[in-house]
């Protein structure tokens, strides 16, 4: 079977990869905004957010583990589908199979951070809200890595 790639594919194709992927960038700037609604992307409002508030005119309370749960169910789910979906369409890029995997490895293990990240700073303490940086940093340089690759291989193709 004959090796496809991205560039060779046919237009409606192309406009369909390049729709999703302005997409899925729109719906990750609303998740950095609803990110930044809830914490203002500060560590120490984080742990507010998550542990609740110790002074007496602080009407942060903890966050229970129903609330977790409701999060981390939605986030277990549609991230890595999401991410998934762009795993494919890399597969139709022609780049070695060490980047492919090796990025993939670090995409995952961003997920992964990112989404026990809640449940380490409510329950295990201050230090794992590093957590949430670091996958969250982790996950959008690994969007926009896969999401770039992918258009240029659209638009330019790659030479193996």
């Amino acid at each position: 079977m004959e090796n496809k790639s991205l560039h060779q594919g046919s237009a409606p194709i192309k406009i369909a990869i390049v729709s999703y992927l302005i997409l899925l960038t729109v719906g990750f700037g609303f998740a950095m905004l609803q990110g930044y609604d809830k914490t203002q992307l500060n560590h120490a409002k984080t742990i507010t957010y998550y542990q609740g508030g110790d002074s007496a005119e602080s009407l942060d309370l903890p966050k229970p583990y129903s609330h977790l749960l409701a999060v981390m169910h939605v986030h277990a789910f549609t991230i890595p589908l999401v991410f998934f979906s762009l795993w494919i369409l890399l597969g139709f890029v022609p780049v070695t199979n060490c980047f492919k995997g090796g990025l993939i490895v670090v995409n995952s293990l961003a997920i992964l951070i990112y989404n026990f990240s809640p449940w380490l700073v409510r329950y295990g303490g201050d230090q794992y809200v590093y957590g949430f940086t670091i996958g969250g940093v982790g996950m959008f340089l690994c969007f926009g890595i896969l999401a770039a690759t992918i258009l240029y291989e659209i638009f330019f193709g790659i030479k193996k």
